[in-house]
This record gives structure tokens, C-alpha cells and sequence, in this order.
């Protein structure tokens, strides 16, 4: 089966504690960058990094930086990772956000390194600042829900891209939908079965979850509707990065003969040092959600097969929505805008990675 052409065809279809880390903070049409790294014990961690932020956020730049006219709109991008290959993405389409809008100001935000813990933070500071409405990618939905409550309440509106929150009180969300993302996932573990053989492992997040289960469900009900594979043992990890590597293992070892392993996210190897292996040799992986990092093990043959969005449209989507919210025009909002799933694999990396480089 062509990997790429049944692609095409599901989209038609019904698709110990970390460190610290410091943030980051910049005006994208502006030369100041700001760091900071918060000291304080975990009583008070949030309530110290909110107010450095809303310093940074709220205070007008000393020296040659202009003063801020009271009609900007201000509007708030919060990426995963500042050491993370989607960032230069995001400050690329931020800039050009801002060129094509008079009088708004995007700020960007991320981690230096991926935490859920410090985009906490971050989103917690937006709370005393300037900033109209956020956008935001988010690294652990659940543990930002009652952050973007308030937020909301607040009157900041919160749009995600990427990865959804459907049980928060986000306004609008614009990326992959679970359903395609499940089924798309199917056709791409199908192809990518070794050696014709009818079984494959799964990892998922359990099917309660409020945005993997509906994955989980589109995956299973594809892989039935197929009927040539079967599922051999599921997995699930709980959105636990370390359970996800211990299940990996363990599923390998009683079933080390498997034609394939699926991965509903990549928990397992956020815990895995760049050295090490999951799976037996030769069993390939389907990756859903994965990302530019991942490229390289598409090319040494780790990866068979990864599920990715445009990430560019979906954020520069979320952007529009955002600024739409902060002025009150919701007339013509799109609550939910599916931004399709697609399948690299080794035959389109080259175009895939193109999109990565400055203007791609």
C-alpha cells in the first residue's frame, strides 16, 4: 500500500522532580530578550515568578525602546520549549503576524527546556500583566486546567494550537482532531507492519483521557474496519513519561516477535536518553504527534512512520483567533478549526524538514 496516497484517503473520511529552568521572554518585533530563573522554596515558587513577570510583561522597556501607545493590543504566545526546533517556527510566524496587523504586540514565552511545571508558571504570570489573550501549545493539558480557569475568568482568553484542552475553559482550538489523528495513525501502522505480520503493540493514555481516548478510539475502530492487524497487547501509561518507557520494555520483552509498535504520543521517549532503545532490533515504531526532533530517527530507520500537523497554519490560526477574542469580535469565530494529519516517513522527510527552515 502507498503510505502517502492512504493518507489522503482517511482525510476525506468522517482524521524525581526536575530542574528549574529559566524562561523566556521577547516582543517579537522588539530586541530585548529577558531571562529569568526563579529561586524561591515551592511555597512561593509561582507567586515569585508571577511577579517577575508581570514586571517584564507589564513595565515599558528603559533606554531607546519606544513608549507603548495604550491602543496595542497585546497578545501572548506560549510555546513548549525554548531549546525546542518548533521555536524559531514560532517566532517566525509571530513576526509575521505582527507585520500584517497595526498595533498589536505579540509576546513569546517558553521554558528554556520542556516542563509542565515552568509553562505553569509562565501562564500563571500572564494573570497581573498587559497581555490581551494567550496562545498556547500545551505540554500537560491537565496540569494547566485550573491556570487557564482563572485566566478566563479573569477576562484573558486562552486559544490552544497543537494539542487541545477540551475540558478547560479554552475559547477555541486549532490543530489535528483526535479522529483523524487516530485513523490517520491506523493507516500508517498498517503499511508499516514488518514482515507482513498481523500483530502490533500499542501505547495510549487510556481511554477516559480527555483527548487521547478519542485518539485511542479512531485508532482501534480503523485498525477493525481494516481487519488485516490485529492488536496484540495495548499499554496504558497514564501520560506517565517513566511508566511509558518501564511498559515499552516490558511489552517488548513478553512479545519481542511483534510486527510493530504504536506510540499515541511520544511519553516514552521524552524519559529516553538519545542512546538507548525501546523495542527489539528491526520492529519499527509509528509515532502520532511527533515532531521535527524526531526527523533524524525517521532517517536512521527508528521511526517508520510519524503523524504530524502544519504547524505553521494551526499557530498562525490560533493567532487570529486570539486577537478576534481580545477585541470582542467572536461573531465569526471558529471554535474548532482540524488542521489535517499527515504521514512522514522516509520517502517525504526532505519536504517535511524544508518546512522547519526560515520562511519554509
Amino acid at each position: 500500500m502507498d503510505i502517502h496516497r492512504a493518507a489522503n484517503r482517511t482525510t476525506s473520511e468522517p482524521r524525581g522532580a526536575r530542574p528549574l529552568h529559566p524562561g523566556i521572554l521577547e516582543s517579537s518585533n522588539r530586541t530585548s530578550i529577558s531571562r529569568f530563573s526563579p529561586k524561591k522554596p515551592s511555597g512561593t515558587r509561582a507567586a515569585a515568578f508571577a511577579a517577575v513577570l508581570t514586571l517584564m510583561l507589564g513595565c515599558e522597556q528603559r533606554g531607546d525602546q519606544p513608549e507603548r501607545r495604550a491602543t496595542e493590543t497585546v497578545i501572548a504566545v506560549i510555546a513548549e520549549a525554548q531549546d525546542d526546533l518548533t521555536w524559531p517556527v514560532v517566532r517566525e510566524t509571530a513576526r509575521l503576524f505582527e507585520s500584517r496587523h497595526r498595533r498589536v504586540v505579540v509576546k513569546i514565552l517558553a521554558p528554556e527546556l520542556r516542563s509542565p511545571r515552568d509553562q505553569r508558571d509562565l501562564l500563571e504570570g500572564i494573570l497581573s500583566s498587559d497581555v490581551r489573550a494567550v496562545c498556547i501549545i500545551p505540554t500537560d493539558g491537565p496540569a494547566l486546567r485550573s491556570t487557564v480557569g482563572r485566566l478566563v475568568t479573569g477576562g484573558v482568553p486562552i486559544v490552544t494550537f497543537g494539542r487541545d484542552m477540551p475540558q478547560s475553559s479554552r475559547r477555541a482550538y486549532y490543530g489535528p482532531g483526535p479522529g483523524d489523528l487516530g485513523r490517520t495513525t491506523a493507516v500508517a501502522a498498517i503499511a508499516a507492519v514488518r514482515n507482513d505480520a498481523r500483530t502490533l503493540m500499542l501505547l495510549h493514555a487510556g481511554k477516559d483521557d480527555p483527548v487521547y481516548g478519542l485518539v485511542l478510539a479512531a485508532f482501534r475502530s480503523k485498525i477493525a474496519q481494516e481487519g488485516s492487524k490485529q492488536i496484540l497487547r495495548a499499554f496504558d501509561c497514564r501520560r506517565n513519561r517513566s511508566e511509558a518507557v518501564r511498559l515499552v520494555r516490558h511489552g517488548s520483552r513478553k512479545s519481542p516477535s511483534a510486527g510493530l509498535w504504536v506510540f499515541l504520543d511520544d511519553w516514552p521517549f521524552q524519559a529516553l536518553p538519545a542512546a538507548e532503545t525501546l523495542v527489539p532490533p528491526g520492529c519499527p515504531i509509528v509515532l502520532a504527534g511527533g515532531s521535527p526532533h524526531y526527523s533524524k530517527w525517521i532517517k536512521d530507520g527508528r521511526i517508520a512512520a510519524m503523524i504530524v500537523y502544519d504547524f505553521r497554519e494551526a499557530l498562525a490560526a490560533a493567532l487570529s483567533a486570539a486577537l478576534q477574542l481580545s477585541r470582542g469580535q467572536t461573531g465569526l469565530l471558529t471554535v474548532h478549526n482540524p488542521i489535517p494529519a499527515e504521514i512522514v516517513t522516509v520517502d517525504n522527510l526532505a519536504e517535511y524538514q524544508a518546512r522547519w527552515r526560515p520562511g519554509g
